[in-house]
């Protein structure tokens, strides 16, 4: 009769650790570090910035926080930082380093969660949809890919898909 209860008890911790085990992995392959992989990514209009790394760490209450640090095509560095909710509300970019763009003090960021592997990005200058994006994580959680559509701060089409490489 032990053995039965002993099994039992086992099955039900196995039940309710197995969804957190599966969802714990699936915000894991988000968190890390990525570097900007320039020869796989494709700028239009171009041109590539010299490079960026984007660092992802989890946040209470099932966010995460992003921080990207770019270097332009001048070489100045910016490093922004926001906390994505994944709840569609607005987030603002922090920015920290070099003096930022003028614009920058009107952008907001709403996240939406597509499934485990993706996610939509709104970008908002003044309340208005600049840019989407949408990211996805490779299955082996080693390549983050961005298919960024909207108008350049030029005013200019764009369509940027920037490939990331997990350190």
């Amino acid at each position: 009769m032990r053995r039965i209860v002993a099994i039992a008890n086992l099955a039900v911790i196995a039940a309710f650790a197995l969804p957190t085990a599966v969802a714990s992995q699936a915000v894991d392959r988000w968190i890390g570090t990525w570097t900007l992989d320039l020869a796989q990514s494709k700028y239009i209009p171009g041109p590539p910035p010299q490079g960026s790394t984007i660092t992802i760490e989890p946040v209470a209450g099932g966010g995460q926080k992003y921080m990207v640090q770019l270097v332009n095509t001048a070489g100045g560095k910016m490093l922004t930082e926001r906390v994505a909710k994944f709840d569609g509300t607005d987030v603002s970019v922090r920015l920290v380093g070099d003096t930022p763009p003028a614009e920058a003090a009107s952008i907001t960021e709403t996240f939406r969660r597509i499934d485990d592997h993706s996610f939509e990005m709104l970008a908002k200058r003044d309340g208005n949809v600049r840019t989407t994006a949408v990211a996805v994580v490779s299955p082996d959680g080693k390549t983050l890919t961005y298919t960024t559509t909207g108008t350049s701060t030029q005013g200019q089409p764009l369509k940027n898909v920037t490939v990331y490489r997990k350190q």
